[in-house]
């Protein structure tokens, strides 16, 4: 009989715990995660941030407090990065709350080689996680696409000739330099070989001093002395001619911090107008 007796005020316990339970779940509602949208920040020609903001909503009459945050990061279908944000984030109550979530890509990390920078415009990402609000686990979900930044665009706009004479002449050869993408880029050097109807000219690594502008386009002045006797006539009847054929072969140059130098080859052919001066 005793042991009836204890067993039933555990019966009771029982039952009112779970009956608590039913009661709290009728007043505590599960706050909801939804993604928005994903930003880029602090873009440059071979790294950035990718910027992934979410909107989470507590249903609930009192605050709440975000614990933490878990995310894998997929690119181009191989995995990229992963991590655990332990920021603690404080919920009001009935409200939303933007969380951003910034993860530093090396766009070299996701290409197989830097010429690929020439051939994709964008890279499929998957990104998946926890939230952790409560103590109660929130999963989500997001996929879209990364634009991969774009190579400048360098051609050779112009050959400026001037103080021609019997035995030579001086010739500027001026590069036209232009940016595609929406935000600076900080070439550091340019190495060059420059070839006209055929014929090699000029070689060598001009230094370049400015970032080219967000959408924007520099010129970049080569200077060089011609020798008729070195190079022969047939070069003299060339520069005369009011535009010529023309080959451009070298690299573009990129020092990045923690990257070193990068060398990014370009090949560029055309028909560039002869400016004839004094």
């Amino acid at each position: 009989m005793k042991r009836k007796i204890w067993i039933i005020p555990i019966l009771w316990c029982l039952v009112f715990c779970l009956a608590s339970c039913q009661t709290l779940e009728q007043f505590i509602r599960k706050p909801t995660v939804s993604f928005e949208r994903m930003d880029l920040a602090d873009m440059s020609l071979l790294d950035g941030t990718l910027n992934f903001y979410f909107k989470v909503h507590n249903p609930n009459g009192f605050s709440a407090t975000i614990d933490r945050l878990t995310y894998q990061l997929a690119i181009d279908e191989k995995p990229f990065a992963d991590g655990i944000v332990d920021q603690k984030i404080r919920l009001g109550a009935n409200a939303d709350e933007t969380v951003s979530l910034p993860v530093k890509v090396n766009f070299m990390d996701l290409l197989d080689s830097i010429t690929e920078l020439t051939k994709k415009e964008a890279v499929a990402y998957d990104l998946s996680g926890m939230f952790t609000v409560m103590g109660v686990n929130i999963p989500y979900h997001a996929g879209g696409r990364v634009p991969i930044p774009k190579l400048p665009d360098i051609s050779l706009k112009q050959v400026m000739v001037s103080d021609m004479n019997l035995s030579g002449a001086s010739l500027v050869f001026r590069f036209a330099l232009e940016n595609p993408n929406s935000f600076a880029i900080a070439l550091d050097g340019l190495e060059y070989a420059v070839s006209l109807a055929e014929t090699s000219f000029a070689t060598g690594v001009a230094k370049t001093a400015t970032p080219i502008a967000a959408s924007g386009r520099t010129d970049l002045d080569v200077e060089m002395g011609v020798s008729f006797f070195r190079m022969g006539q047939a070069v003299h009847k060339l520069i005369n001619n009011k535009s010529t054929p023309y080959e451009i072969n070298g690299a573009m140059i990129f020092n990045t911090p923690g990257t070193g130098e990068k060398r990014v080859p370009f090949s560029r052919a055309g028909v560039v107008p002869m400016l004839h001066g004094n």
